[in-house]
């Protein structure tokens, strides 16, 4: 009997880095079945489905797909509580329906419900991928006490979710990037030196130290244009506004440019 293969990423519906690496890595598994699990429909959605993968919803009201882990409206932590409940049950049938051995998770939100799902339904691996800082450390050390991997993208985010526990259900593994068929970089406009950063805003990625460097190279007589990507929708808009005002408190506005979301990075500017 043919042993069964089948993986399930539950992850945003946004397409942004993160989800472009995890397209990667199930691209990769040719071995297993893939599965898409989704809280509503988006970008990465439908460029999922445009690729013929099996897809799931498991929607969540939009009141408790954004609210405050501060807040204390009993109605909307009445809502919350429901709607998680709800939600570990259409997990647990999705899962065993189709015998998912794997579930990956690419989302804070999702790893709550999949961890409240695997008490109920062992039947799965559980592994939980960190990008970034997650400030509520307790939950931390609940994933990793009911996951069976946990995944951080480098050392520094190892050690701001978990400081310095020593378990090997830990590892760290760096993105990766997909380099065939790129053209080849172009570093110079002209005369400038061309330098860019892309992601959302978030203040862990330290844009700081981009702008800064930018200062330093114009400073040491470098003749340098920075580009930053990223769409200003989805991360934290104040923290924008913030590196906004650092530029023209350097006078870096002709130096340093804001290029919003763009599809395809390789164009010029």
């Amino acid at each position: 009997m043919k042993k069964i293969k089948n993986i399930a990423f539950w992850t945003g519906h946004y397409f942004g880095g993160a989800e472009k690496s995890i397209f990667l890595l199930a691209k990769g598994l040719n071995e297993y079945n893939k599965f898409f699990i989704f809280f509503k429909k988006g970008d990465f959605y439908n460029f999922i489905k445009s690729k013929n993968y099996p897809t799931k919803i498991i929607s969540l009201s939009e009141k408790v797909y954004k609210v405050n882990t501060k807040t204390r409206n009993p109605f909307i932590l009445f809502l919350l509580i429901f709607e998680i409940l709800k939600s570990v049950f259409l997990l647990k049938k999705f899962l065993k329906k189709n015998e998912i051995k794997i579930l990956h998770i690419n989302n804070m939100k999702p790893a709550i419900i999949a961890i409240l799902t695997k008490i109920i339904y062992w039947k799965f691996k559980l592994i939980i991928h960190f990008r970034g800082n997650n400030s509520f450390r307790l939950l931390n050390y609940f994933f990793l006490f009911f996951s069976d991997k946990i995944i951080c993208i480098t050392k520094l985010v190892k050690y701001i979710n978990f400081g310095n526990i020593k378990t090997k259900k830990l590892k760290i593994v760096y993105n990766g990037i997909k380099i065939e068929n790129l053209l080849k970089p172009n570093f110079r406009i002209g005369e400038y030196l061309k330098l860019g950063i892309i992601g959302y805003f978030y203040r862990w990625k330290n844009y700081e130290l981009f702008i800064d460097t930018i200062d330093l190279l114009i400073k040491k007589g470098y003749k340098v244009k920075g580009y930053i990507y990223g769409d200003i929708n989805i991360g934290d808009r104040g923290y924008y506004k913030e590196l906004k005002q650092k530029v023209l408190m350097k006078k870096l506005e002709n130096h340093i440019i804001f290029c919003g979301f763009q599809k395809n990075i390789l164009v010029k500017n």
